[in-house]
């Protein structure tokens, strides 16, 4: 299970590095690869994911499996949220009101 997660960890990495570089460049053929390779992303994070979540539910006991659930995702979503907010800094866009 570990193997699938670095396989993922490796492949989300390599397909933002990738992204990065096209980007960077400016390459007449970005606009094919790049989703191309944001579908090598989204596999990679489903090979990394769903390992997770087996071995939280494996490894939880019956009566705080769905504490725990809880609390990934409220993780996972904080994440996303100071992720965007982040990048609005970094990028100088405007927040809308």
């Amino acid at each position: 299970m570990l193997t699938y997660m670095c396989l993922g960890v490796w492949g989300i990495g390599k397909g933002f590095g990738v992204m990065a570089g096209l980007i960077y460049f400016d390459l007449a053929y970005s606009i094919v690869c790049i989703p191309a390779l944001a579908l090598l992303v989204e596999i990679s994070a489903g090979i990394v994911f769903t390992p997770f979540h087996a071995a939280v539910q494996e490894k939880t006991t019956v009566h705080m499996t769905g504490r725990v659930s809880c609390v990934i995702t409220s993780i996972r979503t904080t994440a996303t949220i100071l992720l965007l907010k982040y990048l609005r800094w970094v990028l100088g866009l405007k927040e809308e009101k």
